[in-house]
Protein backbone atom coordinates (compact mmCIF):
# COMPACT_ATOMS: atom_id res chain seq x y z
CA UNK A 1 0.00 0.00 0.00
CA UNK A 2 1.18 3.66 -0.74
CA UNK A 3 0.21 6.42 1.28
CA UNK A 4 1.81 10.03 0.53
CA UNK A 5 2.16 12.85 3.18
CA UNK A 6 3.26 16.27 3.05
CA UNK A 7 6.41 18.17 5.06
CA UNK A 8 8.66 20.50 3.82
CA UNK A 9 12.49 21.10 3.45
CA UNK A 10 13.96 24.14 4.63
CA UNK A 11 17.78 25.54 3.08
CA UNK A 12 18.10 28.94 3.94
CA UNK A 13 15.05 31.22 3.38
CA UNK A 14 14.18 28.86 0.96
CA UNK A 15 11.20 26.44 1.61
CA UNK A 16 10.58 23.71 -1.27
CA UNK A 17 7.78 21.23 -0.35
CA UNK A 18 8.63 17.93 -0.09
CA UNK A 19 6.49 14.51 -0.66
CA UNK A 20 7.26 11.30 1.79
CA UNK A 21 5.99 8.47 0.49
CA UNK A 22 5.99 5.08 2.01
CA UNK A 23 5.16 1.88 0.34
CA UNK A 24 4.83 -1.41 2.58
CA UNK A 25 5.14 -5.14 0.96
CA UNK A 26 6.39 -8.32 2.50
CA UNK A 27 9.48 -8.52 3.97
CA UNK A 28 11.59 -6.95 7.05
CA UNK A 29 13.24 -4.36 6.26
CA UNK A 30 13.38 -0.60 6.53
CA UNK A 31 14.52 1.60 3.52
CA UNK A 32 14.95 5.64 3.83
CA UNK A 33 16.14 6.99 0.28
CA UNK A 34 15.59 10.65 -0.96
CA UNK A 35 19.15 12.51 -0.73
CA UNK A 36 18.37 12.37 3.62
CA UNK A 37 21.32 13.44 6.05
CA UNK A 38 22.37 11.53 9.36
CA UNK A 39 19.72 13.03 11.76
CA UNK A 40 16.62 12.11 8.88
CA UNK A 41 18.33 8.56 8.73
CA UNK A 42 18.11 8.16 12.46
CA UNK A 43 14.53 8.77 12.16
CA UNK A 44 13.48 5.19 12.24
CA UNK A 45 14.96 5.00 15.78
CA UNK A 46 13.16 7.36 16.95
CA UNK A 47 9.93 6.63 15.60
CA UNK A 48 9.96 2.99 16.77
CA UNK A 49 10.94 4.26 20.42
CA UNK A 50 8.07 6.32 20.47
CA UNK A 51 5.27 4.48 19.15
CA UNK A 52 6.37 1.13 21.61
CA UNK A 53 6.44 3.74 24.70
CA UNK A 54 2.73 5.30 23.18
CA UNK A 55 1.87 1.09 22.91
CA UNK A 56 1.39 1.30 19.03
CA UNK A 57 2.60 -1.29 16.77
CA UNK A 58 5.12 -0.57 14.15
CA UNK A 59 4.21 -2.36 10.88
CA UNK A 60 6.15 -5.59 10.54
CA UNK A 61 6.93 -5.55 6.72
CA UNK A 62 8.90 -4.77 4.63
CA UNK A 63 9.12 -0.35 4.33
CA UNK A 64 10.39 1.96 1.97
CA UNK A 65 10.20 5.70 2.57
CA UNK A 66 11.39 8.01 -0.26
CA UNK A 67 11.14 12.00 0.20
CA UNK A 68 10.67 13.36 -2.88
CA UNK A 69 12.17 15.27 -4.48
CA UNK A 70 14.81 12.96 -3.78
CA UNK A 71 17.99 15.39 -5.74
CA UNK A 72 17.58 17.75 -2.63
CA UNK A 73 19.25 17.38 0.88
CA UNK A 74 16.81 16.67 3.47
CA UNK A 75 18.26 17.13 6.71
CA UNK A 76 16.80 17.96 10.39
CA UNK A 77 14.65 16.11 12.36
CA UNK A 78 11.19 17.78 11.77
CA UNK A 79 10.70 14.55 9.24
CA UNK A 80 9.95 12.13 12.15
CA UNK A 81 6.46 13.09 12.27
CA UNK A 82 5.36 12.90 8.55
CA UNK A 83 7.07 9.71 7.86
CA UNK A 84 5.47 8.21 11.23
CA UNK A 85 1.61 8.97 10.01
CA UNK A 86 2.65 8.14 6.55
CA UNK A 87 3.78 4.29 8.39
CA UNK A 88 0.58 4.19 10.15
CA UNK A 89 -1.98 5.33 7.63
CA UNK A 90 -0.31 2.46 5.55
CA UNK A 91 -0.95 0.37 8.22
CA UNK A 92 -4.26 1.63 8.84
CA UNK A 93 -4.05 2.95 11.85
CA UNK A 94 -4.68 6.70 10.60
CA UNK A 95 -7.06 7.27 8.08
CA UNK A 96 -5.90 8.79 4.56
CA UNK A 97 -8.93 11.19 3.72
CA UNK A 98 -7.29 14.28 5.13
CA UNK A 99 -3.34 13.79 4.53
CA UNK A 100 -3.65 15.72 1.08
CA UNK A 101 -4.95 18.87 2.55
CA UNK A 102 -2.18 19.35 5.57
CA UNK A 103 1.43 20.01 5.72
CA UNK A 104 2.50 18.25 8.87
CA UNK A 105 6.05 18.85 10.00
CA UNK A 106 7.51 17.80 13.73
CA UNK A 107 10.34 16.02 15.63
CA UNK A 108 9.41 13.20 17.77
CA UNK A 109 10.68 12.50 21.59
CA UNK A 110 10.91 8.76 21.67
CA UNK A 111 7.69 9.39 24.64
CA UNK A 112 5.92 10.32 21.49
CA UNK A 113 5.79 13.87 22.78
CA UNK A 114 6.21 16.08 19.52
CA UNK A 115 9.52 18.68 19.72
CA UNK A 116 9.74 21.98 18.29
CA UNK A 117 11.36 22.54 14.71
CA UNK A 118 13.09 25.13 13.09
CA UNK A 119 11.18 27.65 9.94
CA UNK A 120 7.64 26.84 11.44
CA UNK A 121 6.88 30.66 9.79
CA UNK A 122 8.47 29.90 6.49
CA UNK A 123 6.87 26.69 6.11
CA UNK A 124 3.47 27.96 6.86
CA UNK A 125 3.66 30.45 4.49
CA UNK A 126 4.92 27.96 1.75
CA UNK A 127 2.14 26.03 3.15
CA UNK A 128 -0.72 29.11 2.77
CA UNK A 129 0.98 29.98 -1.03
CA UNK A 130 0.55 25.92 -2.13
CA UNK A 131 -3.16 25.87 -0.64
CA UNK A 132 -3.10 23.46 1.99
CA UNK A 133 -5.89 24.00 4.44
CA UNK A 134 -4.05 24.04 7.36
CA UNK A 135 -0.20 22.64 8.80
CA UNK A 136 0.14 20.49 11.97
CA UNK A 137 3.16 21.41 14.02
CA UNK A 138 4.50 21.40 17.32
CA UNK A 139 2.76 23.62 20.40
CA UNK A 140 5.76 25.54 20.94
CA UNK A 141 5.69 26.92 17.23
CA UNK A 142 1.84 27.29 16.72
CA UNK A 143 2.55 31.15 17.65
CA UNK A 144 4.97 31.28 15.45
CA UNK A 145 2.94 29.81 12.47
CA UNK A 146 -0.43 31.38 13.57
CA UNK A 147 0.84 34.78 12.26
CA UNK A 148 -0.04 33.98 8.46
CA UNK A 149 -3.52 34.45 7.95
CA UNK A 150 -5.74 32.50 5.59
CA UNK A 151 -4.17 28.83 7.01
CA UNK A 152 -5.41 26.54 10.01
CA UNK A 153 -2.41 26.02 12.53
CA UNK A 154 -2.81 23.14 14.56
CA UNK A 155 -0.86 22.66 17.50
CA UNK A 156 0.21 19.51 19.10
CA UNK A 157 1.16 17.89 21.62
CA UNK A 158 2.02 14.21 21.11
CA UNK A 159 1.40 11.50 18.06
CA UNK A 160 -1.63 10.26 20.00
CA UNK A 161 -3.35 13.88 19.58
CA UNK A 162 -2.25 14.20 15.56
CA UNK A 163 -3.39 10.54 15.12
CA UNK A 164 -7.04 11.28 16.99
CA UNK A 165 -6.98 14.54 14.84
CA UNK A 166 -6.64 13.04 11.22
CA UNK A 167 -9.29 10.23 12.52
CA UNK A 168 -11.78 12.65 12.72
CA UNK A 169 -12.55 13.40 16.70
CA UNK A 170 -13.70 16.60 17.84
CA UNK A 171 -12.07 18.91 20.25
CA UNK A 172 -9.49 20.35 18.34
CA UNK A 173 -9.00 24.10 17.35
CA UNK A 174 -6.97 25.74 15.52
CA UNK A 175 -4.97 28.66 16.87
CA UNK A 176 -5.54 32.33 15.88
CA UNK A 177 -3.56 35.36 17.29
CA UNK A 178 -4.35 38.99 16.73
CA UNK A 179 -1.72 40.17 14.91
CA UNK A 180 -1.44 43.56 14.98
CA UNK A 181 -2.65 43.89 18.74
CA UNK A 182 0.64 41.13 19.17
CA UNK A 183 2.81 42.72 17.23
CA UNK A 184 2.45 46.49 18.19
CA UNK A 185 1.84 45.65 22.12
CA UNK A 186 5.48 44.72 22.09
CA UNK A 187 7.04 47.36 19.98
CA UNK A 188 8.15 50.14 22.76
CA UNK A 189 9.42 48.21 25.60
CA UNK A 190 13.72 48.63 25.53
CA UNK A 191 15.79 46.98 27.65
CA UNK A 192 17.94 49.80 27.25
CA UNK A 193 15.87 53.22 26.11
CA UNK A 194 17.89 56.09 24.73
CA UNK A 195 15.96 58.45 26.91
CA UNK A 196 17.52 56.99 29.98
CA UNK A 197 21.29 58.29 29.09
CA UNK A 198 22.15 61.47 30.94
CA UNK A 199 24.66 64.24 29.48
CA UNK A 200 26.73 63.71 26.55
CA UNK A 201 24.77 65.52 24.17
CA UNK A 202 27.53 65.53 21.69
CA UNK A 203 27.41 61.78 21.39
CA UNK A 204 23.71 61.96 21.48
CA UNK A 205 23.49 64.18 18.63
CA UNK A 206 25.68 62.09 16.51
CA UNK A 207 24.02 59.26 17.17
CA UNK A 208 20.82 60.84 16.42
CA UNK A 209 21.45 61.78 13.10
CA UNK A 210 22.96 58.76 12.64
CA UNK A 211 19.92 56.80 13.09
CA UNK A 212 18.42 59.27 10.90
CA UNK A 213 20.08 58.97 8.07
CA UNK A 214 21.16 54.62 8.83
CA UNK A 215 24.80 55.89 8.65
CA UNK A 216 27.01 53.24 10.10
CA UNK A 217 28.66 54.84 13.39
CA UNK A 218 32.35 54.16 15.50
CA UNK A 219 32.35 55.84 18.40
CA UNK A 220 35.84 55.96 19.60
CA UNK A 221 37.06 57.15 23.84
CA UNK A 222 38.58 55.87 26.21
CA UNK A 223 37.02 53.18 28.80
CA UNK A 224 33.94 54.22 30.93
CA UNK A 225 33.14 56.70 28.81
CA UNK A 226 29.67 54.76 27.65
CA UNK A 227 30.22 53.51 24.13
CA UNK A 228 28.49 50.57 24.71
CA UNK A 229 25.65 51.65 26.57
CA UNK A 230 24.69 54.16 24.00
CA UNK A 231 25.51 51.34 21.34
CA UNK A 232 23.09 48.93 23.21
CA UNK A 233 20.53 52.19 23.16
CA UNK A 234 20.71 52.57 19.56
CA UNK A 235 17.33 50.60 18.53
CA UNK A 236 15.03 52.81 21.12
CA UNK A 237 15.40 55.98 18.53
CA UNK A 238 15.33 53.59 15.26
CA UNK A 239 12.21 53.77 13.30
CA UNK A 240 9.62 51.17 14.42
CA UNK A 241 9.95 47.66 12.58
CA UNK A 242 6.98 47.84 9.59
CA UNK A 243 4.84 44.90 9.55
CA UNK A 244 6.63 43.51 6.34
CA UNK A 245 9.89 44.07 8.08
CA UNK A 246 8.96 42.25 11.20
CA UNK A 247 7.87 39.02 8.76
CA UNK A 248 11.14 39.05 6.87
CA UNK A 249 13.43 39.37 10.32
CA UNK A 250 10.96 36.68 12.05
CA UNK A 251 11.20 34.34 9.59
CA UNK A 252 15.27 34.67 9.56
CA UNK A 253 15.41 33.91 13.40
CA UNK A 254 13.08 30.98 12.88
CA UNK A 255 15.15 29.45 10.15
CA UNK A 256 17.79 30.09 12.86
CA UNK A 257 16.17 28.29 16.06
CA UNK A 258 16.28 31.78 17.87
CA UNK A 259 12.87 33.17 17.57
CA UNK A 260 12.42 32.17 21.39
CA UNK A 261 9.67 30.06 23.43
CA UNK A 262 5.78 31.66 22.62
CA UNK A 263 7.32 34.77 20.30
CA UNK A 264 5.10 34.95 16.93
CA UNK A 265 6.39 38.44 15.82
CA UNK A 266 9.82 39.80 16.19
CA UNK A 267 8.26 43.44 17.16
CA UNK A 268 11.60 45.45 17.86
CA UNK A 269 14.67 46.31 15.99
CA UNK A 270 17.56 43.35 16.29
CA UNK A 271 20.58 44.50 18.20
CA UNK A 272 23.59 42.32 17.28
CA UNK A 273 26.79 41.84 19.36
CA UNK A 274 29.14 39.32 18.12
CA UNK A 275 32.62 38.43 20.17
CA UNK A 276 35.88 39.73 18.29
CA UNK A 277 36.74 36.24 18.27
CA UNK A 278 33.76 35.58 15.56
CA UNK A 279 35.04 33.67 12.39
CA UNK A 280 34.06 34.81 8.95
CA UNK A 281 32.28 32.05 8.57
CA UNK A 282 29.68 32.43 11.95
CA UNK A 283 29.16 36.80 10.88
CA UNK A 284 28.26 36.17 6.95
CA UNK A 285 26.87 32.82 7.22
CA UNK A 286 26.97 29.51 5.88
CA UNK A 287 28.11 26.01 7.55
CA UNK A 288 27.51 22.03 6.71
CA UNK A 289 24.00 22.80 7.38
CA UNK A 290 23.72 26.44 6.23
CA UNK A 291 22.33 28.52 9.08
CA UNK A 292 22.26 32.40 8.95
CA UNK A 293 25.21 34.44 10.28
CA UNK A 294 25.16 37.88 12.43
CA UNK A 295 24.87 40.27 9.59
CA UNK A 296 21.54 38.71 9.03
CA UNK A 297 20.46 38.31 12.49
CA UNK A 298 20.93 41.68 12.65
CA UNK A 299 18.72 42.55 9.45
CA UNK A 300 16.05 45.62 9.78
CA UNK A 301 18.45 46.40 12.95
CA UNK A 302 22.00 46.93 14.18
CA UNK A 303 25.29 45.22 14.18
CA UNK A 304 27.42 46.45 16.70
CA UNK A 305 31.04 45.43 16.87
CA UNK A 306 32.83 46.23 20.53
CA UNK A 307 36.80 46.94 20.75
CA UNK A 308 37.07 46.82 16.90
CA UNK A 309 40.53 46.39 16.26
CA UNK A 310 40.34 43.15 17.62
CA UNK A 311 38.29 41.57 15.01
CA UNK A 312 40.30 39.50 12.68
CA UNK A 313 40.93 41.63 9.59
CA UNK A 314 39.18 38.88 7.16
CA UNK A 315 36.29 39.20 9.13
CA UNK A 316 35.87 42.99 8.39
CA UNK A 317 36.49 42.40 4.86
CA UNK A 318 33.81 40.47 4.22
CA UNK A 319 31.25 42.96 5.59
CA UNK A 320 32.28 45.28 2.74
CA UNK A 321 29.62 43.45 0.55
CA UNK A 322 26.65 43.08 2.39
CA UNK A 323 27.44 46.63 3.71
CA UNK A 324 26.85 47.71 0.03
CA UNK A 325 24.20 45.18 -1.55
CA UNK A 326 22.50 44.58 1.83
CA UNK A 327 22.26 40.77 0.70
CA UNK A 328 24.59 38.06 1.39
CA UNK A 329 24.73 35.23 -1.40
CA UNK A 330 26.75 31.84 0.96
CA UNK A 331 27.99 29.75 -1.95
CA UNK A 332 29.78 26.49 -1.20
CA UNK A 333 29.96 23.29 -2.89
CA UNK A 334 26.92 21.95 -2.53
CA UNK A 335 24.81 24.97 -2.08
CA UNK A 336 24.12 28.65 -3.22
CA UNK A 337 21.91 30.85 -0.51
CA UNK A 338 20.86 34.03 -0.53
CA UNK A 339 20.20 35.77 2.86
CA UNK A 340 19.20 39.66 3.51
CA UNK A 341 21.77 41.39 5.55
CA UNK A 342 19.98 44.95 5.55
CA UNK A 343 22.01 46.58 9.15
CA UNK A 344 22.95 49.56 10.51
CA UNK A 345 26.83 48.68 11.39
CA UNK A 346 28.13 49.93 14.56
CA UNK A 347 31.43 49.94 16.17
CA UNK A 348 33.30 51.24 19.55
CA UNK A 349 37.05 51.45 19.76
CA UNK A 350 39.49 52.42 22.19
CA UNK A 351 41.74 55.41 20.89
CA UNK A 352 44.84 53.65 21.79
CA UNK A 353 46.03 50.67 23.78
CA UNK A 354 45.65 52.20 26.99
CA UNK A 355 42.59 53.63 26.20
CA UNK A 356 43.58 57.41 27.13
CA UNK A 357 45.44 58.64 24.07
CA UNK A 358 44.09 62.58 23.92
CA UNK A 359 42.13 62.48 27.28
CA UNK A 360 41.69 65.77 28.97
CA UNK A 361 42.98 64.70 32.19
CA UNK A 362 44.79 61.23 32.09
CA UNK A 363 48.07 60.67 30.67
CA UNK A 364 48.68 58.30 27.52
CA UNK A 365 51.61 56.16 27.98
CA UNK A 366 51.17 54.55 24.43
CA UNK A 367 53.74 55.44 21.86
CA UNK A 368 53.06 57.02 18.79
CA UNK A 369 53.99 53.61 16.74
CA UNK A 370 51.44 51.89 19.36
CA UNK A 371 48.52 54.45 18.38
CA UNK A 372 48.93 53.97 14.83
CA UNK A 373 49.23 49.96 15.00
CA UNK A 374 46.17 49.68 16.99
CA UNK A 375 44.31 51.45 14.47
CA UNK A 376 45.76 49.96 11.20
CA UNK A 377 43.72 46.95 11.19
CA UNK A 378 40.67 48.82 10.92
CA UNK A 379 41.13 51.80 9.17
CA UNK A 380 40.90 51.24 5.88
CA UNK A 381 37.02 49.15 6.05
CA UNK A 382 36.31 52.07 8.09
CA UNK A 383 37.18 55.28 6.38
CA UNK A 384 36.13 53.84 2.99
CA UNK A 385 32.10 53.26 4.31
CA UNK A 386 32.68 56.83 5.45
CA UNK A 387 31.27 56.00 9.03
CA UNK A 388 30.69 59.10 11.63
CA UNK A 389 33.69 59.35 14.32
CA UNK A 390 33.05 60.44 17.64
CA UNK A 391 34.64 60.84 20.37
CA UNK A 392 33.86 61.44 24.23
CA UNK A 393 37.17 63.01 25.39
CA UNK A 394 38.50 65.34 22.82
CA UNK A 395 40.57 62.55 21.01
CA UNK A 396 38.97 63.21 17.42
CA UNK A 397 35.56 63.97 16.07
CA UNK A 398 35.76 63.36 12.61
CA UNK A 399 32.13 63.25 10.63
CA UNK A 400 32.09 61.93 7.40
CA UNK A 401 29.40 61.86 4.25
CA UNK A 402 26.32 63.64 5.63
CA UNK A 403 25.15 65.88 7.57
CA UNK A 404 27.90 66.72 10.34
CA UNK A 405 26.02 66.25 14.06
CA UNK A 406 28.16 68.17 16.26
CA UNK A 407 26.76 71.63 17.31
CA UNK A 408 27.40 75.02 15.92
CA UNK A 409 29.61 73.02 13.39
CA UNK A 410 28.19 74.58 9.66
CA UNK A 411 30.12 72.92 7.30
CA UNK A 412 30.84 68.33 7.14
CA UNK A 413 34.15 66.40 6.31
CA UNK A 414 36.43 67.92 8.81
CA UNK A 415 39.29 66.64 9.38
CA UNK A 416 39.77 66.76 13.07
CA UNK A 417 38.29 69.21 15.89
CA UNK A 418 39.64 69.56 19.53
CA UNK A 419 38.99 71.83 22.72
CA UNK A 420 39.79 75.20 21.94
CA UNK A 421 40.05 74.61 18.24
CA UNK A 422 38.68 75.60 15.22
CA UNK A 423 39.42 75.88 11.35
CA UNK A 424 39.00 78.49 8.73
CA UNK A 425 38.37 82.12 8.99
CA UNK A 426 37.09 83.85 6.04
CA UNK A 427 37.75 80.82 3.43
CA UNK A 428 39.07 77.21 3.64
CA UNK A 429 41.75 76.43 0.65
CA UNK A 430 41.02 73.37 -1.61
CA UNK A 431 43.48 70.59 0.00
CA UNK A 432 44.10 67.47 -1.85
CA UNK A 433 41.19 68.37 -4.17
CA UNK A 434 38.31 68.41 -1.19
CA UNK A 435 37.02 72.34 -0.02
CA UNK A 436 34.22 73.26 2.71
CA UNK A 437 33.07 75.60 -0.41
CA UNK A 438 34.16 78.50 1.55
CA UNK A 439 32.10 78.46 4.39
CA UNK A 440 32.93 78.77 8.13
CA UNK A 441 33.92 76.00 10.02
CA UNK A 442 33.51 75.78 14.12
CA UNK A 443 34.09 73.36 16.61
CA UNK A 444 32.02 74.94 19.00
CA UNK A 445 32.79 72.62 21.72
CA UNK A 446 34.55 75.32 24.18
CA UNK A 447 33.63 79.02 24.98
CA UNK A 448 36.83 80.58 24.10
CA UNK A 449 37.25 79.31 20.30
CA UNK A 450 35.17 81.20 17.83
CA UNK A 451 35.02 79.99 14.44
CA UNK A 452 36.42 83.54 11.88
CA UNK A 453 39.83 84.10 14.19
CA UNK A 454 42.24 84.79 12.37
CA UNK A 455 44.46 82.87 14.29
CA UNK A 456 42.45 79.75 13.18
CA UNK A 457 44.02 77.75 10.32
CA UNK A 458 42.77 77.85 6.79
CA UNK A 459 43.60 74.70 5.18
CA UNK A 460 42.57 71.12 6.19
CA UNK A 461 42.22 68.04 4.03
CA UNK A 462 39.74 64.75 4.46
CA UNK A 463 39.51 61.52 3.05
CA UNK A 464 39.77 57.51 3.50
CA UNK A 465 44.08 58.21 3.54
CA UNK A 466 44.55 62.04 3.99
CA UNK A 467 43.81 63.99 6.86
CA UNK A 468 45.94 66.50 9.21
CA UNK A 469 44.89 68.06 12.60
CA UNK A 470 45.75 71.77 12.94
CA UNK A 471 45.63 73.15 16.53
CA UNK A 472 44.35 77.00 17.06
CA UNK A 473 45.68 77.41 20.65
CA UNK A 474 42.61 80.53 20.54
CA UNK A 475 42.63 80.36 24.21
CA UNK A 476 45.26 80.09 26.70
CA UNK A 477 45.53 76.86 28.72
CA UNK A 478 44.20 74.93 25.65
CA UNK A 479 43.68 71.29 27.97
CA UNK A 480 45.03 69.30 24.99
CA UNK A 481 47.61 71.20 23.50
CA UNK A 482 49.17 73.74 25.33
CA UNK A 483 49.99 77.05 24.96
CA UNK A 484 51.89 77.23 21.94
CA UNK A 485 50.69 79.07 18.99
CA UNK A 486 49.08 78.38 15.35
CA UNK A 487 50.64 75.31 13.57
CA UNK A 488 51.48 75.19 9.68
CA UNK A 489 52.00 72.06 8.36
CA UNK A 490 55.26 70.38 9.05
CA UNK A 491 57.32 68.05 6.36
CA UNK A 492 59.42 65.28 7.40
CA UNK A 493 62.22 66.27 10.06
CA UNK A 494 60.74 70.22 10.57
CA UNK A 495 60.40 71.65 13.76
CA UNK A 496 58.08 74.86 14.76
CA UNK A 497 58.37 77.15 17.20
CA UNK A 498 62.01 76.43 18.18
CA UNK A 499 61.13 73.09 18.67
CA UNK A 500 58.61 73.36 20.87
CA UNK A 501 55.66 71.12 18.30
CA UNK A 502 56.51 67.62 17.54
CA UNK A 503 54.06 66.17 14.53
CA UNK A 504 53.04 62.25 14.87
CA UNK A 505 51.32 60.04 13.28
CA UNK A 506 47.59 59.26 14.21
CA UNK A 507 44.61 57.44 12.47
CA UNK A 508 44.48 60.58 10.16
CA UNK A 509 47.69 61.07 9.21
CA UNK A 510 49.48 63.71 11.24
CA UNK A 511 48.94 65.15 14.79
CA UNK A 512 51.15 67.73 16.37
CA UNK A 513 51.61 67.68 20.04
CA UNK A 514 53.42 70.39 22.28
CA UNK A 515 56.61 70.02 24.15
CA UNK A 516 58.15 67.56 21.41
CA UNK A 517 61.09 68.87 19.11
CA UNK A 518 61.12 65.84 16.61
CA UNK A 519 59.45 65.06 13.48
CA UNK A 520 58.44 61.52 12.66
CA UNK A 521 57.54 60.79 8.52
CA UNK A 522 54.20 62.00 7.67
Amino acid sequence: MLVKTYCAAVNGMEVTPVTVEVSIRKGVHFHLVGLPDTAVKESYERIRAALNNVNIKLPQNDITVNLSPADIQKSGSGYDLPITIAMLAANDNVATDKLQYYMIIAELGLDGRLCPIRGALPIAMKAKELGFHGIILPKENVKEAAVVQGIDVYGMGNILEVMRFLNGELGFEPTTIDVKTEFFDHQQHFEFDFADVKGQQSVKRAIEVAAAGGHNIILVGPPGSGKSMMAKCLPSILPPLSIEESLETTQIYSVAGKLGKDVSLISKRPFRSPHHTISSVAIVGGGTTPQPGEISLAHNGVLYADELPEFRRDVLEVLRQPLEDRRITVSRVKYSIDYPSSFMFVASMNPCPCGYFGHPTRQCHCSPQAVSSSKSGRSAFAYNYRAFFYSRHGAHVGYGNGVCGLVNCTVCAVAELHVGQCLSATEVREVDGISSGGRTVGCGYSEGCAAGDSRCLRDFAYSSANAFSRCCNYRSGCGFFGESNVVGRLAAGETFNGGAIQCQRSEFGVRFVAGKSNCCDS
